[in-house]
């Protein structure tokens, strides 16, 4: 055998190994982590505490009436529901205009867009809780609410969903619950890319405030409000495009206890769906997250191809070779990274069995992370019409500085 063919064969073996070792640490951390995320209470409130909803809109028009129905068909009646047409160019305001017709308790304010310095996202959210405070006409008493709930436009709540959470914080002592959106079907997008991408994340935010970072989903947020003001709000991050980690973890570094729970399919979410969509979703917020930091999300690339492609390698090459090491190292690999991926499309209300083919898959998750350095060098690139890099915007793995413990 030629001396470069055994110096080869040495590098993938030991690499093998060293990737399995790596998916047996990385899979048993996933496992322990989605242990401490727990499901959303069984029963809703009883009492009627009057919570404020802000819905942040922009371009909408194509979900934004099943949100507001839903809401409006909660069994917790008392809902302050804010719409915040940000700077729209569709029938966002229009729609959101009829239910406010229909319902007292619903509100449409308009948003030309964010100030120097501030997210668009964040400011419209912003918008919505002063205009929830100051309007005094209100079917309940005016003036600020214990509660407030950050909705995003493209989810649909089943009817005791908001009551569910608020059993969830008073009876775990939470500032801040949130949960995820999922899909009520099993869709290709959902099964390949995006469980690799939330395996990704849950390996800096813990869904119960430990880890570097606090996990929160953007999707559906719940606060009280003390503890919301006590941290200064969201001018408190004014230009985040992170807003839902970096609030969590605001929160939680002053000694605020914060929560993301299983809805166990309570909340539903179609604005990933379709795989272009979920692609640049995806890439949006790891850019975005990461504010364009090219060092973070080429580290990011590199070390999710060599994980995903090694046990593709191993096991091909030690099939044809008839070597029993490779293919032993191949095989811990696949299968490790097979159970996580399982663990986690099942959260994502998607079949298990997608974890066959987790290096796979893995592999066109590293081709998105790839996508999200083409996307950062190209600081110009816009959602939805705005900025994803922020001028002077600060990246979520700096934003973990405990101040206090929990």
């Amino acid at each position: 055998m030629p001396r470069a063919t055994r110096k080869s064969g040495k590098l993938l073996s030991r690499t093998a190994t060293f990737v399995a070792t790596a998916s047996v640490l990385r899979t048993a951390y996933a496992l322990v982590t989605l242990r401490r995320m727990r499901p959303i209470a069984a029963e809703p409130l009883r009492e009627q505490p009057t919570v404020s909803v802000i819905v942040p809109a922009r371009d909408e028009e194509a979900v934004i009436d099943r949100c507001l129905t839903a809401l409006r068909a909660q069994t917790h009646k008392a809902l302050r529901i804010v719409v915040v047409d940000d700077g729209s160019a569709d029938r966002t305001g229009a729609i959101a205009a009829r239910h406010a017709e229909e319902d007292p308790r619903v509100r449409v304010v308009t948003s030309d867009g964010p100030p120097e310095g501030w997210a668009g996202k964040v400011h419209a959210m912003h918008v919505g809780v002063t205009a929830a405070d100051s309007a005094p006409d209100w079917p309940d008493a005016s003036g600020p609410t214990e509660w407030l709930l950050f909705f995003d436009a493209d989810t649909t709540a089943h009817p005791e969903l908001v009551g569910r959470l608020l059993t969830t914080a008073l009876a775990r002592e939470a500032d801040l619950v949130s949960t995820p959106g999922v899909t009520d079907r099993v869709r290709f997008e959902h099964w390949t890319v995006l469980p690799p991408a939330i395996a990704m994340i849950l390996e800096t935010a813990g869904p119960d405030g430990r880890g570097l970072l606090a996990l929160a989903y953007g999707h559906c947020m719940l606060f009280r409000r003390d503890a919301y003001e006590r941290v200064g709000g969201w001018p408190a991050l004014a230009g985040s495009r992170g807003e839902d980690v970096a609030m969590a973890t605001l929160l939680r570094d002053q000694g605020a206890r914060t929560l993301a729970v299983d809805s166990q399919g309570m909340l539903g979410n179609s604005g990933m769906d379709g795989f272009g969509v979920l692609w640049r979703s995806l890439r949006k917020s790891f850019v975005a997250g990461n504010n364009g930091d090219v060092r973070v999300l080429g580290a990011g690339t590199a070390w999710q191809a060599l994980y995903s492609a090694v046990p593709i390698v191993a096991l091909t090459r030690g099939l044809r070779r008839r070597r029993t090491g490779l293919i032993a190292a191949g095989a811990v690999a696949w299968g490790a990274q097979a159970i996580t991926h399982a663990a986690v499309a099942r959260t994502l209300n998607q079949p298990a069995v997608s974890g066959l083919v987790a290096p796979l898959v893995g592999t066109a998750f590293a081709g998105l992370l790839g996508d999200s350095v083409r996307t950062a060098l190209d600081r110009s690139t816009t959602w939805r019409g705005r900025p994803v890099v922020a001028k002077g915007a600060e990246p979520l793995l700096r934003v973990g500085r405990r101040q206090g413990g929990q």
